[in-house]
């Protein structure tokens, strides 16, 4: 190994002797370069030194010795003396937490089942409770903003949810009501329906009406990502907090346990509109919403070739709001290069930084180019409120995560 690094691995192996993990580290490590002896193990080794120190220092602030502060005021000369800048001890914790992704096959979808089911667990658990104390129980609520489809806000209705079902596509929201229309009665109750856009005040909106899933406000073609042509419509705008004050008052005891906010691009709008049912006043316990970084510039600045990345405020501003987010799986159009679409599933973005991890999506287009394809990549975030709702023992795998974040 080389002789200049022979006197600091005797004096790590003095200073750390109480620690035979760290010998062994040691003589391990020095074992190897010996018998290599090549420059790029010697540039490995000091990588891995580097790790080793933070383990060290880590190891004193756990279990403190004589020497313990004096080991910790020295670290970072004793690792300079090797030439690695030594990374901090004690990182914070992930910005945004990759938990869900353990689950195999996890998706939007079955988040939003999963949450449906400790719903009900938490409504059954009230209902014994106001029984025995002879009042009413709260109402738990869901509320989908671009629906497109009945399903998901239907099957809330279902389940015993209210729900409130936002979707401003004309010919879509006549489908939606028709199928109310074949609800049971109870369930037709329960289902509140609104041919409105959500967005940052009330209003009118200029909107983009294909009747598909790509329908959205303004006037940009997303497929290409530039200004389209065409004749959009004009439809109604709501403020979220407007309406969640309409039917959950300040004073009222029910819970809006779920929000889920998909519009394709739109959702800076959407979040500016919850400033007070979200940000300053948490009444929402989980919102679930697509993170498409690419769309999102799109729509808010018209230009997608100046990244601003204005996704990445939405989970700033969540994270200051107390809420802890959870990554899900990345995806793409089915029109998408197919390396890109496996990078997307495998990889996952930063996690320690919110535009670190807006610009990832970007990066992946970059190192995948198509010219056929501009769409770019996203996935759906989750933000779990302090203090959710949420059964001591919950009820699916998805609950324990939760019960497990702090």
């Amino acid at each position: 190994m080389p002789k200049r690094l022979r006197p600091k691995l005797r004096k790590l192996s003095r200073k750390k002797k109480q620690h035979g993990m760290a010998r062994w580290f040691v003589r391990w490590m020095s074992l190897g370069l010996c018998v290599v002896g090549s420059r790029h193990v010697h540039s490995v080794y000091l990588s891995t030194l580097n790790t080793h120190g933070q383990y060290l220092r880590a190891f004193d602030e756990t279990y403190p010795t004589k020497d313990s502060s004096s080991s910790s005021s020295n670290s970072s000369t004793m690792t300079g003396q090797v030439g690695v800048q030594l990374i901090p001890t004690n990182p914070s914790s992930p910005l945004i937490r990759d938990a869900l992704l353990q689950i195999p096959s996890i998706s939007a979808e079955k988040i939003w089942e999963s949450l449906l089911q400790e719903a009900v667990a938490l409504m059954k658990n009230h209902q014994a409770q106001q029984q025995q104390q002879q009042t009413t129980a709260p109402k738990f609520i869901a509320m989908e903003v671009g629906m497109f489809h009945p399903k998901q806000c239907f099957q809330a209705a279902r389940q015993g949810l209210e729900a409130h079902c936002i979707e401003p596509s004309p010919r879509a929201f006549q489908r939606i009501a028709q199928a109310r229309r074949m609800e049971p009665e109870d369930v037709k109750t329960r289902i509140h329906l609104y041919n409105k856009a959500a967005g940052a005040s009330p209003g009118k909106v200029t909107f983009s009406a294909g009747d598909s899933t790509g329908d959205h406000v303004g006037t940009y073609d997303a497929w290409n990502m530039q200004a389209a042509e065409g004749s959009p419509i004009q439809v109604d705008s709501i403020r979220l907090d407007d309406l969640i004050d309409e039917f959950m008052p300040r004073n009222s005891h029910d819970k809006l346990f779920v929000l889920k906010v998909d519009t394709q691009g739109y959702e800076p709008s959407v979040f500016d509109g919850l400033k007070h049912s979200v940000f300053l006043q948490r009444r929402v316990d989980y919102v679930m919403f697509e993170y498409w970084p690419k769309g999102m510039d799109l729509l808010s600045t018209g230009d997608v070739h100046k990244r601003s990345c204005v996704a990445h405020s939405i989970l700033q501003a969540l994270h200051e709001a107390g809420y802890t987010l959870y990554a899900l799986p990345g995806t793409a159009h089915i029109k998408a290069p197919k390396e890109g679409k496996r990078a997307i599933v495998r990889e996952k973005a930063p996690m320690h930084n919110f535009r670190e991890n807006c610009l990832y999506y970007y990066q992946v287009e970059d190192r995948f180019p198509s010219p056929d394809y501009k769409m770019g990549y996203w996935s759906d975030m989750l933000a779990v409120a302090p203090g959710a709702s949420l059964l001591q023992n919950p009820v699916t795998e998805v609950g324990r995560i939760f019960q497990l974040k702090e």
